[in-house]
């Protein structure tokens, strides 16, 4: 049976599709960070800039940019992200829960106040980026390396941007 199932399915059909964690599971890496920026050093990563932004390009500009603009909001730059849509603000910075923008990334899929509505939804790590990035006071200026990296944050970010998080010795960061 498995044989036959390699010859019309192919060799790799049970896992090409399979969940991330099953994939590295079998020894197959998962293209997670596809379309991110691969980003090495965290002492030069701004946060905004080079981590958030580039999720919200992905997922959400589509529907909040200059042209259009879904509930008044446009995430065109952070001036007019921070001014929010017809609602008033979306963002509360330094607390997810209370931020609009937050709330409606973890809301079912059945509801219509669910974000993204077209496209990819958000992964578990993207909400978790986001997450971390408004309870850290959603600054549009700070390095990675300014802001407390605990939990979840350091594995997440190496797996989506390439960023190594743990303490370099001194001759590394001299070089």
């Amino acid at each position: 049976g498995h044989l036959g199932g390699n010859l019309t399915h192919g060799s790799d059909y049970l896992t090409e599709n399979a969940p991330e964690f099953i994939q590295t599971l079998a020894g197959n890496e998962a293209d997670v960070s596809e379309g991110l920026p691969q980003i090495a050093d965290p002492d030069s990563a701004l946060v905004y800039e080079d981590l958030i932004e580039p999720i919200f390009e992905q997922k959400c500009m589509a529907c909040h940019n200059d042209e259009v603009q879904r509930g008044g909001l446009n995430m065109a730059t952070p001036e007019l992200l921070m001014e929010g849509g017809k609602n008033g603000a979306v963002l509360v910075a330094g607390n997810a829960r209370e931020s609009e923008l937050f709330e409606r990334l973890i809301l079912p899929y059945s509801s219509e106040k669910h974000m993204p509505t077209k496209g990819e939804p958000f992964t578990y790590q993207e909400i978790a980026m986001l997450q971390w990035w408004i309870n850290e006071q959603a600054s549009f200026e700070a390095k990675a390396s300014e802001l407390r990296l605990d939990g979840d944050i350091p594995p997440i970010l190496f797996a989506l941007y390439g960023m190594d998080t743990k303490p370099k010795p001194w001759y590394e960061k001299v070089k």
